[in-house]
């Protein structure tokens, strides 16, 4: 059993792969492995959209990018778009917003799911790795949800 953030988290990385240097069957059998895991990472992604959405205070995303502009001018020493007090006051309200995502999260991020990775060999995710440059955490992403 895997979680659906663990899912989530390798769909990330197989959804960009090549697959030239596999044969027909290595192609299908990885073809259908991936619809799986993109219908887990799609419905997971639903749950990251709808629970942000239903979190962010008001004018968040206007002000998490005056915050950004606030520390890219503190950086280059120009005028700043926003106040000190303000920043402040921003970072306060994300530190609570990121504290609330996380915890609602908690339960959907941890609910175990059964994934079939039937064929899938150590061999093949090696190939995987090599054609694609894939990191070792990467690699490790992918294999943590093949039961091999």
């Amino acid at each position: 059993m895997v979680t659906k953030k663990q899912v989530y988290d390798a769909f990330k990385i197989l959804n960009s792969i090549k697959l030239n240097s596999f044969n027909k069957e290595q192609k299908i059998l990885l073809i259908n492995f991936l619809r799986e895991l993109r219908n887990t990472s799609n419905a997971y992604e639903e749950d990251i959209k709808f629970t942000e959405s239903k979190l962010k205070p008001e004018n968040f995303d206007e002000d998490y990018q005056k915050a950004i502009q606030y520390e890219k001018a503190i950086k280059d020493k120009t005028e700043l778009p926003i106040t000190e007090e303000e920043y402040e006051d921003f970072k306060k309200k994300y530190i609570q917003f990121q504290s609330e995502f996380i915890a609602a999260m908690k339960e959907e991020d941890s609910k175990e799911i059964e994934i079939k990775s039937d064929g899938i060999t150590t061999d093949m995710l090696s190939d995987i790795m090599t054609e694609n440059n894939l990191t070792v955490d990467q690699y490790f992403t992918i294999e943590n949800i093949i039961s091999l």
